[in-house]
């Protein structure tokens, strides 16, 4: 299955992921240490703790190898859809070492990867080649509130189209501005599991896929 990640080159080759195969050598580095890789979920257990919360040991599979991750309650909490079978992620954690043990991770944060198709990357070359803008286009950009604390996202529900294409656009600008989505059939606000680098541009974006009333920069 670790071919699958070929769908996810580009996004792949930002993260700086570790191989999973230098992981599974413990004298290659120390307990507690913080690795990153990415992989594909290929099985996945749900325990129920003494406290009567759900935590999940999981595995993943990149090119080289495989590893057991762990997500502690919290974790597991923010990211149950995500940790399911066949689901491409980035696992940032830290390497877990015991004697007579294979290294786990212990998962501190949990993202999808990307699909080539839908991976975007916006850099000084890519922007000064952009067409001229239309006035109305222009118009929408100074329409961008400059300063933003926290940033919400209306969509119809967490599996529709919509979502997925904004947690996509969050996912690859990745940053310090909290992201809340609202899904309208459940009539709840749920906390992403990190913020995005918020600009005009990304702005702009969120407005072209979910329309500009369903974006709220507060």
């Amino acid at each position: 299955s670790g071919n699958l990640l070929d769908s996810y080159s580009k996004h792949v080759e930002k993260l700086g992921a570790k191989k999973i195969s230098e992981l599974l050598d413990p004298d290659s580095l120390t307990d507690k240490e913080s690795v990153r890789i990415v992989g594909i979920v290929t099985s996945v257990t749900v325990k129920t703790t003494k406290k009567n919360e759900k935590m999940a040991f999981f595995s993943i599979e990149d090119k080289y190898g495989e590893i057991e991750c762990l997500a502690f309650p919290a974790q597991y909490e923010r990211n149950a859809q995500r940790i399911a079978e066949d689901h491409a992620l980035c696992i940032d954690g830290n390497i877990s070492i015991r004697e007579d043990e294979e290294p786990k991770i212990l998962a501190s944060r949990i993202i999808d990867l990307v699909e080539n198709a839908d991976y975007k990357e916006v850099t000084a070359e890519t922007v000064a080649q952009k067409p001229a803008e239309k006035p109305q286009e222009q118009k929408k950009e100074s329409a961008a509130p400059r300063e933003v604390s926290k940033l919400y996202l209306r969509v119809p529900s967490i599996s529709s189209r919509e979502y997925l294409k904004a947690k996509n656009l969050v996912d690859i600008f990745e940053g310090g501005t909290p992201v809340i989505f609202y899904d309208t059939s459940s009539a709840k606000y749920i906390p992403y599991s990190h913020g995005i680098a918020y600009s005009e541009y990304v702005y702009g974006e969120l407005c072209d896929l979910l329309g500009r009333e369903n974006v709220v920069a507060k």
